[in-house]
């Protein structure tokens, strides 16, 4: 069939084509899942540990310092959140106020190691900031958060490259179905918004 969406970046490896939105967002999905298998496999081979704590440090402060600096609290809980989101372990917790009682909450059960991680562990938590990209219609505070977000992510990459030869190019294409991916669910909601 025709296809109906490209993008500049995946055209170099992977010759994506789909019919609809839909076969569009799966397919992508589909070619994240094998590369991110073929990463996982020298993942799994390395042995060197990763410390990626102090540049995800870096990149929420900065974030936050510039928030602050604007005078945007809005803003600086945001990244607050995000930050928490990468370097805690989160868990539902049961409110415990008189407003907040019998509802969801969410709770820290600590700190996440961030240092001395196996390959695997550094793995893991790359695809869980990757995850934490999204819009929420608020589009200078979407900016920020999700720039903080790019940028933990990059830090997380780079250290796993050092760590696990052969990934970089791998970790590229990776990067790049993940955005395009990303960027069509969020180009889809705003076409049904629109009703287009």
């Amino acid at each position: 069939g025709k296809a109906i969406a490209s993008w500049e970046p995946l055209d170099a490896y992977e010759k994506i084509k789909a019919n609809n939105w839909d076969d569009w967002i799966q397919k992508l999905g589909q070619r994240q899942n094998e590369i991110g298998g073929k990463i996982k496999s020298k993942v799994a081979a390395s042995n060197i540990p990763v410390n990626v704590e102090q540049g995800i440090d870096i990149v929420f402060k900065k974030e936050i310092e510039r928030a602050v600096s604007q005078n945007d609290s809005a803003l600086v809980d945001r990244l607050g959140k995000t930050y928490r989101a990468i370097t805690e372990e989160l868990i539902p917790v049961k409110g415990k106020t008189s407003v907040t009682e019998g509802n969801i909450e969410i709770g820290s059960a600590g700190k996440r190691q961030l240092n001395d991680l196996t390959p695997t562990q550094a793995w893991d938590i790359k695809k869980r900031i990757g995850e934490l990209a999204k819009w929420t219609g608020a589009k200078s505070e979407d900016t920020a958060v999700n720039r903080a977000v790019q940028n933990a992510y990059r830090v997380v990459r780079k250290e796993l490259e050092k760590s696990v030869p052969g990934i970089k190019q791998l970790n590229e294409r990776y990067a790049n179905v993940t955005s395009a991916k990303v960027a069509s669910i969020y180009r889809e909601k705003i076409l049904k918004r629109h009703d287009i």
